[in-house]
């Protein structure tokens, strides 16, 4: 009786690889069996983490072997296998799922319960056995449809590169909604622009100007170029790995580049070398991934010879002359770029010697050859000193660059019937049409004829960061602002107000020059009298105490401008102080607020202001309307911006600085208060003389009318200077005039 029992144990598939199908026909044979008493069959999970299940089958062998056939069967027949279409590329693959999702999705639908998944994106698919074929019929039918659908390719225009990265992925997202299938590739192109040179100089700069034209010189894509008989040297910074020339050439460094470049250049399919007598070697291989062709790879290291001065500048002359050398051996070089080495302890000479050296075999065998020294963002010290050294050369032969890298994409549109095709590459066109805007600005002169080069930095630093080209016509009299539409109208606007501003900056320059001879004049009298010390301010600033924090930006571009600036709020100065500076100023700003409306101290100060006879300004801090404000007090007033993103502020900044400098100019009380300086200089020296010329009556008393004369001779002085004094008045009332009230020549 024990011979003829037996007990099996049939483990089932993971859960992936079981179906609908498959599980409900084990369940149908497990129930038909559970009346049996031949057999007792056991359902049970093995792992509960992994859900894996096994099947136990207990009973008479006759039985249990019968069983155990007929569910191998059920899951040799349905159990899921993961299949992979190599016979289908990616591209052919996202061309079916872009034109026939549904078809897709309708043949997974009908083998739901068989449980067939396609992952076509994985290039595989999930299906039981005898499934395989069909599957992959069905799936060679989509492809065939999609191959004989309707193509039609276009491209775009160039497009600013980061722009161009950008529209790609959209474009592919208006393909999508069409259920068409879109492929791209991108051609790059890179080019340089000049940035106009200023025909003049300008010392009232503000700190803001300057960092700007910093960042701008300072950044990757600008560069210095100088013209050298045929070819060129130009001064760059960025990763030397990344420059689009012919051949780079990197001696040893002590920063790692030289393995970084290696490990970057991908496969090295060659290597040549050459050797010189006092050891240095070269070692040219391919560029591999990089944009050169050749690299060219030395051990020199200029920092064993820093105790010798002529050994050093005789080194750097070699090695610059035979890296040129052995690069223009090759017939196609028209371009190389020297890495500035970092172990040089005297850069000086360093700089020196290679530019010197570079021009000197540029001149002198006439090369056709665009040489490059590139620096690296931390080598600011180098760079400053290459750019020395190279503007001191010939100031007319310069020019600052502005690299543009521009692409084109190129696309091919496919779809399942005419009628989306043509849909879909009109949406695409259009969009397409709207990614680049131009609008020109013409000037019957020189458009930058009263800007400084820093100004022009700045604003073509403002264009590139909004991806804006400016491009400057041959005559100077046009430019054009090539972008997105949004982008050009604020590098338009910013234009107009760096022009306006440029134009009162100059006056203002040519205005304090004339008047300087006037003060210069004033104070030479031999005798003055006392004149008491007063502060004066540009600029007068009211706000609430609760918003000096969103009243700092203000403050400080004012400040940083060069404008002498009195701050008051309601708390810090008495009523009559912030008056009276009201009275003393040019200008008045109200920095407008909730808090400053809701204090009626700043509510009298604002009274006040327009009061007075000067030109009072109003500044949003926040951006609330003025819903239930004064309307007799604020209505009708023109109101300027210092809330939102930088950007936002800094235009309305720049419409601000443009009205104040029409009623006061930054460095005229500088002169106005040397000249108070001057007079309490003279009237110390004055009271001293008094005090001595006492004295000396005190001790000759005996001489008693010549101490009289002597007194009535100091009232006649007194006279005089109190006569001198009336004029200095009236001298700074006129030249405060003459500087403040801007005069208008028709």
């Amino acid at each position: 009786m024990q011979n003829d029992i037996l007990q099996e144990i049939i483990p089932l598939p993971l859960p992936h690889e079981r179906s609908i199908q498959l599980e409900s026909e084990l369940k149908k044979i497990i129930s038909e069996q559970m009346t049996n008493d031949e057999i007792l069959i056991i359902n049970r999970c093995l792992f509960q983490t992994t859900k894996q299940k096994q099947i136990v089958l207990f009973g008479y062998n006759r039985k249990v072997i019968d069983i155990k056939k007929q569910i191998s069967n059920i899951i040799e027949t349905n159990i899921l296998i993961t299949y992979t279409l190599n016979s289908i590329s990616a591209y052919e693959m996202q061309s079916i799922m872009e034109t026939h999702s549904n078809e897709l999705t309708n043949i997974e639908r009908k083998y739901a319960k068989l449980g067939v998944c396609l992952r076509l994106r994985l290039n595989e698919f999930s299906a039981p056995r005898h499934l395989k074929d069909e599957i992959e019929s069905s799936i060679q039918k989509l492809l065939f449809q999609s191959t004989s659908k309707t193509t039609t390719m276009l491209e775009s225009i160039p497009l600013f590169t980061p722009i161009a990265e950008k529209d790609e992925q959209y474009l592919k997202s208006i393909a999508q909604h069409n259920r068409c299938y879109l492929k791209t590739e991108l051609k790059h192109n890179y080019q340089s622009y000049p940035v106009p040179k200023a025909t003049i100089s300008n010392k009232q700069t503000s700190k803001s100007i300057i960092e700007q034209s910093e960042h701008f010189c300072s950044s990757t894509d600008v560069f210095k170029k100088l013209i050298i008989a045929n070819g060129s040297i130009e001064l760059r910074t960025g990763d030397i790995a990344l420059q689009k020339v012919d051949t780079i050439i990197i001696s040893t460094m002590f920063n790692g580049l030289k393995d970084g470049v290696i490990e970057r250049l991908g496969e090295i399919e060659y290597e040549k070398t050459f050797s010189q007598i006092d050891g240095t070697m070269y070692t040219e291989t391919n560029g591999g991934k990089l944009y050169c062709k050749r690299i060219l790879f030395s051990n020199w290291l200029p920092n064993s010879l820093i105790n010798n001065d002529n050994a050093l500048r005789l080194s750097i002359q070699t090695f610059v002359s035979k890296s040129i050398e052995y690069t223009v051996k090759e017939k196609d070089t028209q371009s190389i770029a020297f890495v500035v080495p970092d172990s040089c302890t005297n850069e000086s000479i360093l700089v020196e010697e290679m530019i010197n050296e570079v021009k000197r075999q540029l001149e002198v065998n006439k090369l056709q050859l665009k040489i490059s020294f590139v620096c690296l963002p931390e080598q600011q010290t180098l760079h400053e000193q290459f750019s020395d050294i190279i503007t001191r050369t010939n100031q007319d032969d310069i020019s600052l660059y502005l690299e543009w890298p521009t692409t084109i994409i190129q696309i091919a549109l496919i779809g399942s019937t005419m009628e989306r095709v043509t849909r879909c590459k009109q949406q695409l066109n259009k969009y397409l049409s709207q990614c680049i805007s131009t609008v020109k600005i013409i000037h019957s002169n020189d458009i930058f004829q009263s800007w400084d080069q820093q100004t022009i930095n700045s604003f073509y630093k403002y264009c590139k960061d909004r991806c804006v080209l400016p491009k400057l016509d041959e005559t100077k009299t046009e430019i054009e602002l090539i972008g997105p539409a949004t982008s050009i109208l604020e590098a338009k606007k910013k234009f107009h107000i760096f022009s306006e501003l440029m134009k009162e900056k100059l006056y203002s320059i040519s205005t304090v020059e004339r008047s300087s001879s006037a003060i210069h004049y004033s104070t030479r009298s031999k005798d003055k009298i006392n004149m008491k010390m007063i502060k004066l301010y540009n600029i007068v600033i009211n706000y609430s105490q609760n918003d000096l924090r969103k009243c700092k930006r203000l403050i400080n571009r004012l400040t940083e401008e060069g404008f002498s600036v009195g701050t008051y709020s309601e708390i810090t100065e008495e009523k009559h102080n912030l008056y009276s500076q009201m009275d003393k100023s040019d200008c008045i700003i109200l920095c407008i607020s909730e808090n400053y409306y809701r204090n009626l101290q700043c509510i009298d100060a604002a009274k006040y202001a327009f009061q007075t006879d000067k030109k009072v300004f109003l500044v949003k801090i926040q951006n609330n309307p003025l819903l239930g404000w004064d309307n007799n007090l604020f209505e009708g007033k023109l109101f300027f911006h210092s809330f939102g993103s930088d950007n936002y502020f800094d235009l309305e900044y720049g419409r601000l600085l443009v009205e104040l400098l029409r009623y006061t100019k930054p460095g005229f009380l500088s002169l106005l208060q040397r000249r108070s300086s001057c007079i309490q200089q003279d009237i110390d020296e004055f009271r001293r003389r008094q005090i001595g010329e006492q004295q000396s009556l005190i001790e000759n008393q005996t001489v008693r009318t010549s101490s009289t004369s002597k007194l009535l001779e100091i009232m006649k002085s007194q006279n005089r200077i109190i006569d001198t004094t009336r004029e200095e008045r009236h001298s700074n009332i006129h030249l405060k005039t003459t500087v403040y009230k801007r005069k208008f020549i028709s």
